[in-house]
């Protein structure tokens, strides 16, 4: 029997040594500062991709995470629920709807501690 290939990957950047030039490398440092609990650096590089792109929901669904890690909770709602009104502006429709969701379950997470995605879910398949 064959052995699958090994994947060889690429280390992760430490976001202090990153230079970013482009939406995409400011949305990564982004997350990356995220993942080590950088909150206040990691949503000044998201706002950064949003003042030139207003309607990236991944640089709002970042944002929306950071804000609600940092404990502004009544931000991230803010965040989560403007999503809705960006997701016309993704082009694959199911990449849309698992987007969307995501936004509200974290917005019902916020208000009542229960993702509670049911509406959404039936909603979608009826």
């Amino acid at each position: 029997m064959a052995k699958a290939p090994i994947a060889i990957e690429k280390p992760v950047p430490e976001p202090e040594t990153m230079s970013p030039q482009t939406n995409e490398e400011y949305l990564e440092r982004g997350w990356l500062y995220f993942s080590k609990q950088k909150y206040e650096l990691a949503e000044a590089d998201i706002q950064l991709v949003l003042q030139s792109d207003p309607h990236n929901v991944d640089a709002l669904y970042v944002l929306g995470l950071t804000l609600k890690a940092a404990g502004k909770s009544q931000q991230a709602m803010d965040a989560f629920t403007k999503i809705d009104e960006m997701i016309s502006y993704v082009d694959d429709h199911q990449r849309a709807i698992i987007i969307s969701r995501l936004a509200h379950g974290q917005v019902n997470q916020i208000r009542s501690g229960n993702w509670d995605l049911e509406k959404e879910i039936w909603k979608s398949i009826h």
